[in-house]
């Protein structure tokens, strides 16, 4: 998600997960786990759009450091908020099928998505 976020960035958007640079939840107290949860609201309150990558359907089951859930509760906040949500990959949770729900392929798909929609913005 970095190595992504990064190449963003380079290319001028604004990155407003600051959970990207946290360190591992393990050991965290519960009031730190508050104050984060917090803070990753509010970040996804701040967005223009919110990205998923759905998860590596191929295997039966997904990383245990990816089974917090925590992307999907995002995607929700997100859509009660109407703020876009754009997938990249396939349909996994049942939000997915929702018709305000983009879906792409690949990264540069994700890439070329967003820089359309950029310009599509700054013409208004």
């Amino acid at each position: 998600m970095r190595k992504y976020a990064a190449t963003l960035r380079e290319q001028g958007f604004n990155i407003t997960a600051r959970w990207l640079h946290e360190v591992p939840i393990r050991g965290w107290t519960k009031t730190t786990k508050k104050e984060r949860a917090e803070i990753d609201k509010h970040d996804v309150r701040i967005s223009d759009v919110v990205v998923r990558f759905t998860d590596d359907l191929s295997q039966p089951l997904i990383p245990s450091t990816l089974a917090t859930g925590s992307r999907h509760t995002e995607v929700g906040m997100a859509l009660a908020w109407g703020i876009p949500v754009v997938v990249v990959g396939g349909h996994q949770a049942i939000f997915d099928y929702l018709s305000e729900v983009k879906h792409v392929k690949t990264f540069d798909a994700l890439v070329r998505y967003l820089n359309k929609k950029r310009k599509t913005q700054k013409e208004k």
